[in-house]
């Protein structure tokens, strides 16, 4: 079972890496949530909307992920199931 000093190590961690990813210019934006027994423990937007254009990406931006959701869906089910939560 994770604590929450892992969770908080983690997510400053995360949220170095999703900076360095905008900073490199390997995505315009990305937004991120991060859920610990049951509770939203963060939520930030990062970089813009799209390419060339300053819209800034929030914890409220809605992206259109079409079929990508599906192996992301299944990979949180198969470590819940991995974790005896299924």
């Amino acid at each position: 079972m994770r604590t929450s000093i892992q969770v908080n190590e983690a997510i400053h961690l995360i949220d170095t890496f999703a900076q360095e990813l905008v900073l490199r210019e390997q995505v315009p934006g990305l937004s991120i949530t991060i859920v610990f027994q049951d509770k939203v423990v963060y939520l930030k937007g990062y970089g813009v909307r799209e390419m060339g254009k300053s819209e800034p990406v929030t914890e409220d931006t809605v992206f259109q992920l079409a079929s990508v959701s599906k192996p992301i869906a299944t990979t949180v089910v198969a470590v819940l199931v991995s974790d005896g939560v299924g």
